[in-house]
């Protein structure tokens, strides 16, 4: 079966309309893997369900307190905000690695988490800085530590109607710093 509906919902209301009509359905945060996987024959989806128009999903924000990472937004976008890049550099560092500049233009940390690949850069470095997914579902809200969110290779802790939303970073305290080696 080939992917039959292709749908780019505008907020996350409806989104997870789109999600709770049932089916065989798979989001896109990047797509990177979620295309190879569907052109290999190993991902199945009748509809695909792209994130990148929903602006919470795609938002940067860098707060007294935390960093917010929407669990679209591109690593190349995380990369060249500076505010992140200097507060988070093993997170920039492992994003830096992911692919191509044009891979990176359409990946994203979040979609990199939701694999949950055991090769995946950035969950070590999103491990490393305390980070907590905000993960929205017709349930309500719930944050969960990124090391509670991976629960085997390739499988991750959200629901079927649950949606990654965003990554939330503490601050890092003045001081101190991280790195990622590869």
């Amino acid at each position: 079966m080939a992917v039959q509906e292709f749908i780019a919902p505008r907020s996350l209301l409806e989104a997870q309309s789109v999600i709770a009509n049932g089916g065989n359905a798979a989001w896109l945060a990047g797509g990177t893997d979620l295309l190879v996987g569907i052109r290999l024959g190993l991902r199945d989806p009748n509809r695909v369900i792209d994130l990148k128009h929903i602006p919470e999903l795609m938002a940067l924000e860098v707060g007294a307190d935390q960093v917010l990472i929407g669990a679209a937004a591109s690593a190349y976008d995380i990369l060249h905000n500076s505010e992140i890049g200097s507060l988070c550099p093993g997170l920039a560092d492992a994003l830096d690695l992911i692919g191509s500049t044009q891979i990176q233009g359409r990946c994203s940390a979040g979609g990199n988490l939701c694999n949950a690949s055991p090769a995946a850069d950035s969950i070590p470095a999103l491990i490393a800085n305390g980070a907590v997914c905000r993960i929205l579902g017709s349930s309500g809200e719930r944050l969960l530590p990124v090391e509670d969110f991976l629960v085997g290779p390739g499988k991750n802790a959200l629901e079927e109607d649950e949606l990654l939303v965003q990554l939330v970073l503490p601050k890092p305290m003045l001081g101190t710093s991280d790195a990622y080696l590869d």
